[in-house]
């Protein structure tokens, strides 16, 4: 209060816009909450504001900045909150979700740093989603792996992410006392029961308790477009199979060639791994980066690029830096995603010590076992 106004502040905070990365159009969020109370959290939340801000105006016009895949950018962006928040000295922590969504194909990619779970609403039914990788809050010192949650949307699907004010409820039990509310999924059945619709959800938490902290949610919903997948001809790819079972590689390659609207996505799997067979890396590598602009969901597809374009350096006459360099951003990638991590790991030391990037090497947990 001052003089004759009055105004309550808070630490938390919404974000939504969309970004450009490599060509492909992302919806971008974030739910933020600042530590403390009063002019403590409003001060944190000012500065997360501002710092996330400036990473997307700088991503919208900027065509380096564009030039990352989204792995790459929701790290880059957690370091650039990290490095300013760091500095207070764990006096000023945030804990924040921060997501991308692949507009074409409805993956979600996010991290969560020591903030509540992101709820997935679907069927009728709500469900915690990535709650099995959490960071520390930012601005906190300790160093720990940086992993993102990456989830394939449905149609219909509605995403709510909310800080902890959903969550601080005041209770009365039998006897009519007031008790903190500890029970997380009270939320999930609260948002079950009315269809996930923010107003009907606030007025039952209203009814039901006091709310003791400051309440913000963010809701997302997925309309469904998605790119029609054609289906596979199984019989005919059980032909191709067991032409490279027999050895035959330049005939079923052939086969995959000349049938590859009828074997759809998995028929180009296969060519892409039967080209890495015969040596052919430079069109293993071409058709693997297709597979993951396809179906970006499919983890592996991403280390098999990385792996090919790894064979095409090593075998090529005069081989190029920048085979390399792409060969590292689709390990990356991988190992960002917690996926097939011994594997990326240990191919990813082999790319940092062949481009004598021997620190980056020997911060691999898993370069031993190479």
């Amino acid at each position: 209060m001052f003089r004759q106004w009055e105004a309550e502040l808070g630490g938390d905070i919404c974000v939504i816009d969309k970004i450009t990365l490599k060509g492909k159009s992302y919806l971008v969020f974030a739910n933020a909450d600042a530590m403390g109370k009063s002019m403590q959290g409003a001060g944190g939340v000012l500065v997360f504001g501002t710092v996330f801000r400036s990473i997307l105006n700088r991503t919208h016009k900027s065509l380096r900045a564009q030039d990352k895949y989204p792995e790459q950018w929701l790290k880059e962006c957690f370091l650039d909150l990290q490095d300013v928040f760091v500095v207070f000295d764990g006096s000023m922590l945030i804990s924040t979700i921060i997501g991308l969504i692949d507009e074409k194909h409805g993956f979600l990619y996010f991290y969560s740093a020591e903030h509540p779970f992101m709820v997935l609403y679907r069927g009728g039914k709500a469900e915690f989603i990535g709650s099995e990788k959490v960071l520390p809050k930012i601005g906190n010192p300790l160093r720990t792996p940086f992993r993102l949650v990456t989830f394939l949307l449905e149609k219909g699907d509605v995403l709510l992410v909310g800080s902890d004010g959903k969550d601080d409820l005041l209770l009365k039990d039998e006897s009519g006392k007031e008790v903190m509310n500890f029970d997380e999924n009270l939320f999930l059945e609260i948002v079950s029961k009315n269809d996930a619709e923010i107003p009907k959800i606030l007025n039952t938490l209203q009814h039901i308790a006091k709310i003791t902290d400051d309440f913000s949610l963010l809701k997302i919903f997925y309309n469904g477009y998605r790119p029609a997948v054609l289906k596979s001809d199984k019989e005919k790819l059980g032909k191709i199979k067991n032409l490279s079972r027999q050895g035959k590689l330049p005939e079923a390659i052939k086969a995959l060639e000349e049938n590859r609207e009828s074997t759809g996505f998995r028929g180009k799997e296969i060519l892409a791994s039967l080209y890495l067979r015969a040596g052919k890396y430079f069109k293993a590598a071409q058709i693997f980066e297709e597979c993951t602009e396809e179906r970006p969901q499919k983890s592996k597809n991403l280390l098999m690029t990385a792996y090919a374009l790894k064979k095409l350096f090593d075998t090529t006459t005069n081989p190029k830096k920048a085979m390399l360099l792409k060969a590292a951003d689709f390990g990356e990638r991988c190992r960002l995603r917690g996926d097939y991590l011994s594997e990326s790991e240990r191919l990813l030391a082999q790319i940092y010590e062949t481009l004598e990037r021997f620190k980056k090497a020997k911060r691999l947990p898993q370069r031993l076992s190479a």
